[in-house]
């Protein structure tokens, strides 16, 4: 996965576990002494086991300690850090940030800022295909735009919204002729979400007789 140019956290148990095996202990403890001495002698051997095993593939890992405090509930921290890592340029961090304006998750529902995350989160869609070539960066990218098809109908916005699902249209038709068989049918699985959202939108804005086309 990080070859392939993935961001990876790993959150992992199992220093109790590797604790009571380098201890010998004949089973595992159910006193807390007993569990946090084992926990303090795994915690080592586990992080010199993913060390050893990342080390394999040129990776270099580190270690994050967490408290209590760290995994409270604390929405303005959460969209803080939620906001920091969508300005960084992670896709799914800008599509966050829009369903919390969409749903009003710890803030007042805002559509026009919902919309304003969503075509960042387009472009960093975009840009993902563009680098990957993946047809699951495509369906992503795709997805994204026929969300915020929705989101500009809602706001009257008819016209951008034609132009994302025609977008939508046209993109996925190309790819549907591709020679891959996993790529020709995710493609035409997009375009009859294309084709659907045309439909739709066609007899949103009264215009039933185009709509019965898709």
């Amino acid at each position: 996965l990080k070859n392939a140019d993935n961001e990876i956290i790993l959150v992992s148990s199992g220093a109790i576990g590797m604790g009571v095996g380098k201890l010998s202990l004949p089973n595992r403890p159910d006193d807390i002494p007993t569990k946090q001495a084992a926990a303090a002698v795994g915690q080592c051997e586990l992080m010199y086991t993913y060390d050893e095993m990342f080390s394999r593939h040129h990776h270099t890992v580190g270690q994050i300690l967490l408290t209590g405090i760290d995994v409270e509930v604390d929405v303005e921290r959460a969209l803080a850090l939620i906001r920091e890592a969508a300005e960084q340029g992670f896709t799914q961090a800008a599509v966050k940030m829009a369903t919390v304006y969409r749903n009003g998750e710890g803030v007042a529902r805002d559509p026009h800022k919902e919309i304003e995350w969503l075509e960042k989160a387009i472009a960093l869609a975009k840009r993902d295909y563009d680098k990957s070539g993946k047809i699951d960066d495509f369906v992503c990218w795709m997805g994204l735009q026929l969300g915020a098809g929705l989101a500009l109908c809602a706001l009257g916005k008819t016209g951008k919204a034609k132009k994302l699902y025609g977008d939508v249209i046209k993109r996925a038709k190309r790819l549907q002729a591709s020679r891959d068989t996993e790529t020709s049918v995710l493609a035409g699985g997009t375009l009859a979400d294309g084709y659907d959202a045309m439909g739709r939108f066609l007899e949103h804005i009264g215009k039933n007789k185009k709509a019965s086309d898709y």
